[in-house]
This record gives C-alpha cells, sequence and structure tokens, in this order.
C-alpha cells in the first residue's frame, strides 16, 4: 500500500476502504510498469547483440 496516498485520500473525505484499494490499485499498476520496463530493456538488450553479430558477420 502507498502510505502518502492514502493518507492524502483518507484527509480529503475517502472511506478507509476505498482509500486501502486506490493504493493497492496504484501498487499494482507499479508492479506492471516495472515487469514492462524490464522486458523492454532485454528486447533492447536483445536487438543490440544481434546487431553486434551482424556487423562482427560482416567484418569477418
Amino acid at each position: 500500500m502507498t502510505t502518502a496516498l492514502y493518507r492524502v485520500l483518507v484527509d480529503a473525505g475517502a472511506t478507509e476502504d476505498k482509500a486501502i484499494k486506490a493504493s493497492d490499485e496504484l501498487n499494482d499498476m507499479g508492479r506492471r510498469l516495472e515487469r514492462i520496463d524490464t522486458k523492454l530493456n532485454m528486447l533492447v538488450v536483445g536487438v543490440s547483440i544481434l546487431i553486434a553479430l551482424g556487423v562482427i558477420d560482416k567484418v569477418l
């Protein structure tokens, strides 16, 4: 749970249940974005390796 978001929502008048749910959803989104970022980095590394192999193949 994102404590800062939870506190702000409760202070703004949201019920605790709604604040917890919103905070948990934000955490879930963050985890999904981290997985996307990891996969994108792996793709960049893979493409870089393929480019490097292509260059090496042309040189040799």
